[in-house]
């Protein structure tokens, strides 16, 4: 709601568009039914609460978690939507470097240790997550998940859900299917020092974990556990990897327009003057709705943790020097995977530039 109106916007591939703006003596109602949907009282004027609730349309399902945050102007709602029953990508689908994704399989195929997953909000932890989970899943493996909620259904997979608050916890439910024969078990996010000791135990004593952790980086995820409250000692030799990602906007096939890119622009992607490459920007058509881009493609960067790093990991090493050290043995930062889908044509220097920092380069 804003003074006189109110605005509905959609988060279209990630960029916030404004698709509509209706009177405000419409608000009270529209808030009202989602407010009830999700089972929270419309008459309550609490800061901030959220609640969730499922719609079917047709053969495919929904779920909707809303947040209420109240305003100068009345209560804002957010919506997240969530395809509960959209098909998951395998692996090579992610838009994985080859290198990176020979790299993920080696850390899939080792039988224990702890995998993450990190990133900011909306990079597609999920997807990758889910993604590892299939790519791992087969009769032989018992396979089981704690999540809030289940994401998506996957079969042969024992998936459980839990509530902040309630009991058991996420530590006390892993430490019970650390008993329950689990050879790989899926944690929805580590965000908490019980949860991360929990995960570690479990990590070091024969199991397989996958988490998501919210971190700007690969490197940046080990300082996060660190900030959560966990001792160096306790991670070490127990991290088989950290994936980071973020996702771009892919550019229109239909009317993306090649240009000869700039002696800046050149410098920053470490192309010389002599090579004869074109750069794609975006363009307009109506296959893309005007906006130049269409759809979203994964950027990334894999750390598989070696002796040298977990011996880093145990002394407590600065981001710096462990940055340092993994990009000596090869390791391909978020820009550097960036980069390669601009040349490739794949998005725009701009779309890259929102995303990740490219400033370093110059």
């Amino acid at each position: 709601p804003e003074y006189g109106f109110l605005r509905v916007r959609y988060r279209s591939d990630g960029v916030l568009r404004q698709m509509m703006a209706l009177p405000n003596n419409y608000w009270p109602g529209i808030a009202a039914r989602l407010l009830s949907m999700s089972r929270l009282d419309a008459g309550e004027d609490a800061s901030a609460r959220d609640g969730r609730f499922t719609v079917a349309l047709g053969t495919r399902r929904y779920g909707f978690h809303i947040f209420c945050q109240e305003t100068t102007h009345g209560k804002r709602l957010i919506a997240r939507i969530n395809e509960l029953d959209r098909e998951i990508l395998p692996l090579e689908q992610l838009g994985l470097a080859n290198g990176a994704l020979a790299t993920l399989r080696l850390m899939i195929a080792r039988p224990v240790g702890l995998i993450i997953v990190a990133g900011p909000h909306d990079s597609g932890k999920t997807t990758t997550l889910y993604s590892m989970l299939c790519y791992r899943n087969d009769e032989s493996v018992s396979v089981v998940t704690i999540e809030d909620p289940a994401r998506h259904p996957v079969s042969l997979v024992q998936q459980t859900v839990i509530r902040e608050g309630t009991e058991p916890n996420f530590a006390a439910r892993i430490r019970s299917m650390m008993r329950q024969d689990a050879d790989l078990m899926l944690i929805g996010e580590l965000d908490d020092k019980e949860t991360g000791e929990a995960v570690l135990a479990a990590a070091g004593n024969g199991h397989q974990i996958f988490t998501t952790v919210k971190a700007n980086c690969a490197v940046a995820a080990l300082t996060r556990m660190l900030e959560l409250g966990i001792k160096p000692r306790a991670m070490a030799g127990k991290i088989t990897g950290i994936v980071s990602q973020r996702l771009v906007r892919r550019l229109c096939r239909s009317c993306r327009q090649p240009y000869a890119p700039t002696k800046a622009e050149r410098q920053l992607l470490g192309i010389t003057t002599r090579e004869p490459k074109s750069l794609y920007r975006p363009g307009v058509c109506e296959e893309c709705d005007f906006v130049g881009y269409q759809g979203r493609i994964g950027i990334f960067e894999v750390l598989k943790i070696g002796k040298g790093i977990d011996e880093m990991i145990s002394r407590e090493a600065t981001c710096h020097d462990v940055n340092k050290a993994a990009r000596e043995a090869g390791f391909k930062i978020l820009a550097d995977d960036a980069i390669r889908l601009v040349l490739a044509g794949e998005t725009s220097l701009s779309e890259a530039s929102r995303v990740v920092d490219l400033t370093d380069r110059f």
